[in-house]
């Protein structure tokens, strides 16, 4: 995800969320699958002192979200092609 640790709410900032999403799984197994969204930030599938050190130490900080903007999808670069081409066929019928 890119997320830094302590960020389990994933909104990009380490706030009061996040430490109560630690305490509420704090001491217990939580699956593999989802242990990143119940607080295990050291990937041990158990939430504990660790996990709430990592929230202790990043709280109040925040990250910048990734860009995900630049390069249009192949679906919509067609879809312009086809415009394109549409107009040049109407402008030569003219």
């Amino acid at each position: 995800d890119g997320l830094a640790l302590g960020h389990h709410d994933r909104v990009f900032d380490v706030d009061g969320n996040d430490l109560d999403t630690v305490l509420f799984s704090f001491n217990q197994a939580v699956a593999a699958a989802n242990a990143w969204d119940l607080g295990d930030s050291t990937n041990d599938d158990m939430v504990d002192g660790s996990d709430l050190d990592n929230v202790l130490f990043s709280f109040n900080t925040s990250q910048t979200p990734p860009s995900v903007a630049g390069v249009p999808e192949p679906a919509s670069l067609m879809l312009l092609g086809l415009g394109a081409a549409s107009m040049a066929c109407l402008r030569r019928r003219s």
